[in-house]
């Protein structure tokens, strides 16, 4: 099935297409064929849209509701049931192991996450409209890179463009509206040097990053009254401009922890004002740490990246009132402070 197509606004250029596939049309590699050929036959320059396959959104939600509920049991059996899934589609669209060998991997990746996520959202018993809108968006993505792939193998030229690039919206997570002025800008800058060179540009689809807060004059606004809103909109931009993200935050370790949980993209949370002295936590991939209050410890954290680009870390911390002398006052409020670390 083909969704109706129709031409965006007419310029000096040809007209362009857009034709957006939902699930029941990608429901496996035939349908993925299918629509593919759909493509091809066209005369005019297309942009393709694409959901994930059928089903795969509320499997997606469903094991994130379970996590969080504390479910454990099947978790780790559905996921590998929702990975031999689209391994399989991967395979028999693109035509075999070999020839759909980078698509296979980009599914490995995003499994592995996934697998990931789930164990966090065990612990921290609390599924967030961001995390959740996280962990759905991936049916998409997979979705569209097997398109392009299958596209690809058919003699086509196609490229992959995540939606964050192109879609920008107004909202909350979990029921954003698209902004069509940024949009429409977006996609103008993105997309339409893509067609004019003859490549299909294949989106995943309901994805979008937030409209930034500019207020003119060039100056974006800096003034912080919601720490976790105004870190989600900063990670999302900077995550794709960075190697390593830090989030360095004046907040207590529960805003940190949460802070982690709403931030999955991020690499380090750092509490600068914990109140206390707490070991290292773990939310996902996140690392969770605090600053010492008072100047009692010194700290050290390394990050290190393997062959892979996956990053492991290093953490410890001396307690200076061991090699300082200190007055009673301090070594009082430096034992309290490591009392409260090991409750």
């Amino acid at each position: 099935m083909k969704s109706p197509s129709k031409p965006l606004r007419k310029s000096s250029a040809t007209a362009l297409e857009v034709h957006k596939f939902g699930g029941a049309s990608l429901a496996d590699a035939a349908a993925y064929r299918h629509a593919a050929q759909i493509i091809k036959g066209r005369g005019a320059p297309c942009v393709v849209v694409v959901s994930a396959p059928a089903g795969v959104t509320d499997v997606l939600l469903g094991l994130a509701r379970r996590a969080a509920a504390g479910e454990q049991a099947g978790l780790e059996r559905d996921t590998e049931a929702l990975r031999a899934r689209y391994r399989d589609i991967a395979r028999a669209a693109v035509g075999g192991e070999k020839a759909a060998a980078e698509v296979v991997g980009e599914i490995e990746a995003s499994l592995d996450e996934l697998g990931r996520l789930l164990s966090s959202l065990v612990v921290l018993k609390e599924l967030t409209a961001r995390t959740s809108d996280f962990i759905a968006a991936r049916g998409e993505r997979l979705s569209a890179q097997i398109f392009a792939a299958t596209f690809a193998a058919m003699g086509g030229r196609s490229r992959y463009v995540d939606a964050l690039e192109v879609v920008f919206t107004n909202g909350p997570f979990g029921g954003a509206s698209p902004n069509l002025e940024l949009t429409d800008a977006a996609a103008r800058k993105v997309l339409r040097p893509l067609v004019d060179a003859g490549v299909v540009p294949v989106v995943p689809g309901f994805i979008g990053v937030a409209a930034p807060t500019n207020p003119g004059g060039g100056i974006i606004d800096a003034t912080v009254t919601n720490i976790f809103e105004t870190t989600t909109r900063a990670v999302l931009k900077a995550r794709k401009e960075c190697d390593v993200l830090v989030i360095v935050a004046h907040c207590d370790l529960a805003s940190a922890l949460r802070l982690a949980s709403e931030n999955l993209e991020a690499d380090v949370v750092i509490a600068a004002d914990s109140g206390g002295i707490y070991n290292p936590r773990r939310i996902g991939n996140t690392l969770v740490v605090t600053a010492a209050p008072g100047n009692i410890q010194e700290s050290d954290l390394r990050l290190y990246f393997d062959k892979d680009g996956q990053i492991s870390y290093k953490f410890r911390a001396i307690d200076l009132d061991v090699l300082v002398p200190v007055d009673p006052a301090a070594a009082a409020f430096a034992e309290a402070a490591r009392a409260e670390r090991e409750r």
